[in-house]
């Protein structure tokens, strides 16, 4: 298959994203993104066709479930590699167990009922399988595998390109360490209990801003955001990750940002602002602009169900 196209990469994130449970759901991502719909199911099935697409079906939020998950890594003698990944893969609550040619060379997503201590049941696991040493990062758990474009010069001039999205001129630069180029808010109506998604397009100034880089250590770290807020200001909900890991960033690469945000079932109709932003981690001290610490990117319109 040739190199996914820009619609490819949205029909794939609109796939994971904010497939609706109607009749014609193929219809509905296509008026989400502006084609029609014999297209998005002949690019889906060129999508499966060619084993980007291996899988189409529901998950369960583990959350809403009354269950917490994180991502945990763990470090195993290589000798033992396949040992261990059977003693981790035995627990109930393990799914999505893979290896990694890095110092932690086990990873797996853990889920456990909310009530137990999470911590003691990983070391406990990571015990029982040998581990040397094991990190948990609650932050990275997400269920989607949203597909970003890498390569920096072209990427730029086809987003400044793109009519459909929103271009930030002059670019909001937060910090000396990224600047937001374009954002584009994909649902720009929703209501109560919906999911608001929107995509920030950023490009990397300097990764030092963020402190010193220690990719062993997965350091710096650092989230993006994108808070929901209501006339006064104040917060509703927000969205707060980093699918282009800080640690790994590059003085010129460019990068696209999916947030989606579940809206709460009884929030009242109206217009909400949109600000992003970004903070380091573990400290959460944002990034500034000369006189914004985060940044006005529209609105959204929630109307009663």
């Amino acid at each position: 298959m040739a190199e996914l196209d820009l619609t490819d990469r949205r029909l794939l994130n609109a796939l994971q994203g904010s497939f609706q449970l109607v009749e014609r759901p193929f219809a509905a991502v296509a008026e989400d993104l502006g084609i029609d719909e014999d297209e998005v199911l002949s690019r889906t099935q060129a999508l499966r066709d060619a084993g980007v697409l291996r899988h189409l079906s529901p998950i369960f939020d583990v959350f809403r479930l009354g269950y917490k998950s994180a991502l945990v890594a763990v470090a195993v003698d290589p000798a033992r590699l396949e040992e261990a990944a059977a003693v981790i893969s035995a627990h109930p609550g393990v799914s999505h167990n893979y290896a990694r040619e890095h110092r932690f060379n086990i990873w797996f997503v853990m889920a456990i009922p909310r009530e137990q201590d999470f911590e003691a049941t990983v070391a406990s696991l990571a015990g029982r399988a040998g581990a040397e040493r094991h990190i948990v990062r609650e932050t990275d758990v997400d269920p989607y595998f949203d597909t970003l474009v890498w390569n920096p010069k072209a990427t730029l001039a086809a987003w400044l390109a793109d009519s459909t999205l929103t271009a930030v001129d002059p670019r909001a630069n937060f910090g000396g360490a990224v600047e937001l180029v374009a954002f584009r808010i994909l649902t720009p109506v929703v209501k109560p209990g919906e999911t608001a998604s929107t995509i920030t397009f950023w490009r990397i100034l300097d990764p030092a801003a963020l402190g010193p880089r220690d990719p062993i250590n997965y350091a710096p770290e650092a989230q993006l955001f994108v808070h929901v807020l209501d006339r006064q200001g104040n917060y509703v909900i927000g969205s707060d990750r980093l699918h282009a890991p800080a640690w790994n960033w590059h003085a010129g690469d460019t990068f696209a940002q999916i947030h989606r945000m579940t809206l709460p079932a009884d929030l009242p109709p109206g217009q909400y602002s949109l600000r992003a932003g970004i903070y380091t981690l573990p400290d959460r001290v944002r990034l500034t602009g000369a006189d914004f610490d985060s940044y006005g990117i529209g609105a959204i319109a929630v109307v009663a169900p």
